[in-house]
């Protein structure tokens, strides 16, 4: 054309752009531009928004420098040429000017793109701003036909189970799980069963969440079950609670013992409570619903108030609804032994387990031998630990350590083959540990020595005043009973022949 004399307009001008982009030679579409203000052929507005669309390939000054020459040949954006300035701030993570930008298309009497709009809420959400993200929706659809779409509500429900905020959740989930049919991977599951727990949604937790694990065929364990407890726990719903524990035979899962803790903390907070349980207790049992785990959450309440008794009169009412003990049973019991030093009840729970052939786990054993080292004679308390090995369990780091300080605190040298095992079981003995072991050998060392040095020290003063006392009565001067005149707060000791000052 140029060969021919053929000026190029805008329409030639804009084609040649539109191919250029296609191809992705952005740096070709910019020299075109440069070419076109030197023959001052006005850029068309469709030419720069097709240039602002590609904005998320380009260098942020050649981005602002689009912007430029639109408001300098006093181009307005168009409703797409707003949206490639928003993802552009939105691909740059750059929330403020994004959401701006998003404002400034109705600012601008424009309608924002859905495209624009999800991208400030996809970033929302990636940032943790999900309530603003949220605002956002609301505010985009009260003036849109189109919707957000599904995996912008995914975008929401991850980033409102990262941050914990179970309306937005419940929220999220109702429009991508619910609503579009999507299916969360299971740890998203997980994240949102932890906000469940927090916020006592015990019910959204099993008919919801759960219902979908299992729909995709995973299998449920402990980790999605613990959530669950703790969520009917922090509802303060006890009777639910246990009926809970009750359906989870059909899970093939049971309830860890921290779970049942948490039942115990918030739903058996004094010893009234506790003493109204039972009145569920009854009334579950009238359904046949009441398990070992109940009971046992009823023992840990009692133990955690230091009521041993109501602890052992929970034990005693296994019986009475037709359960068995188990070794949370027992080992929620021992652990209430230790504080006490009560090792006779130890012993008779032990003896109780191996009657009903509960087996005993790596921390029963643990627990035996901790109570054993509160007895003045423990050396029980290794009997129990050659059994635990026996048994092919490894002793925790905290067992040694406690062995290590009760034996170094009566000078005990069994202390050293302790530390030795734990070294050939190749396990990081603590300074801090190293350091007590020193100061206890140092002060069993002198106990000996001090309780001999203040015997004789009576002893030698006994002695010494006994000779004093000899000595002054041989040397006591004679006085002339006429002349002496006795001193004003002192009389004469009528036992000891010697003056005392009153």
């Amino acid at each position: 054309m140029k060969r021919n004399g053929i000026p190029p307009d805008q329409t030639t001008y804009d084609a040649l752009a539109r191919t250029l982009a296609s191809k992705g030679l952005h740096r070709d579409v910019w020299a075109l531009l440069e070419d076109m203000e030197a023959l001052d052929v006005k850029p068309s507005q469709a030419l720069l928004t097709e240039m602002a669309k590609n904005a998320n390939t380009l260098s942020s000054v050649q981005f602002w420098d689009i912007l430029d020459v639109m408001k300098k040949h006093d181009i307005r954006p168009t409703a797409s040429t707003w949206t490639s300035v928003v993802q552009q701030f939105a691909h740059a993570g750059n929330v403020e000017l994004a959401l701006e930008s998003l404002y400034n298309v109705r600012k601008d009497g424009l309608e924002p793109e859905l495209p624009a709009a999800e991208a400030v809420i996809a970033l929302l959400s990636d940032k943790g701003f999900i309530n603003l993200a949220m605002d956002v929706i609301e505010w985009f659809e009260g003036f849109a036909i189109r919707r957000v779409g599904p995996e912008t509500w995914m975008r929401c429900l991850e980033g409102a189970a990262a941050e914990c905020r179970m309306d937005a959740i419940l929220k999220s989930w109702q429009k991508a799980v619910v609503e579009y049919n999507l299916s969360p991977s299971e740890g998203l599951c997980l994240e949102i069963l932890t906000a469940a727990a927090r916020h006592g949604q015990a019910e959204f937790a099993v008919s919801q969440v759960l219902t979908t694990l299992v729909n995709t065929n995973i299998a449920l364990s402990t980790k999605h079950i613990a959530p669950v407890i703790e969520a009917y726990a922090a509802a303060g719903n006890l009777s639910d609670a246990f009926t809970f524990l009750h359906s989870l035979p059909s899970f093939k899962v049971e309830a860890p013992v921290t779970s049942l803790e948490a039942i115990a903390a918030y739903c058996l907070p004094d010893i009234d409570a506790i003493d109204n349980a039972w009145k569920i207790v009854d009334q579950l049992h009238t359904e046949t619903k009441v398990t070992t785990a109940a009971l046992n959450t009823i023992i840990i309440a009692a133990a955690k108030h230091s009521d041993l008794q109501r602890a052992l009169g929970a034990y005693k009412n296994f019986p009475t609804y037709n359960i068995q003990p188990n070794t949370d049973t027992f080992d929620i019991l021992l652990d209430a032994c230790i504080p006490t030093e009560h090792r006779q009840l130890g012993d008779a729970l032990l003896a109780d387990m191996k009657t009903a052939n509960v087996p005993l786990a790596r921390g029963t054993y643990e627990r035996l031998v901790r109570l054993c080292l509160t007895q003045p004679e423990y050396d029980d308390a290794f009997f129990y630990l050659n059994e635990m090995e026996a048994a092919g369990h490894v002793p925790s780091l905290q067992l040694y350590s406690a062995i290590v300080r009760r034996c170094a605190s009566e000078g005990d040298t069994r202390y050293e083959v302790a530390l030795g095992e734990m070294k050939a079981r190749k396990m990081a003995v603590p300074k801090e540990l190293l350091g007590q072991v020193r100061a206890l050998t140092r002060q069993a060392r002198k106990l000996p020595e001090v309780e001999a040095a203040e015997k004789a020290r009576k002893e030698g003063g006994k002695r010494a005043s006994e000779k004093e006392m000899k000595v002054k009565e041989v040397r006591r001067p004679e006085v002339d009973e006429e002349r002496y005149v006795e001193p004003s707060g002192v009389e004469e000791d009528e036992t000891m022949g010697r003056s005392s000052r009153r």
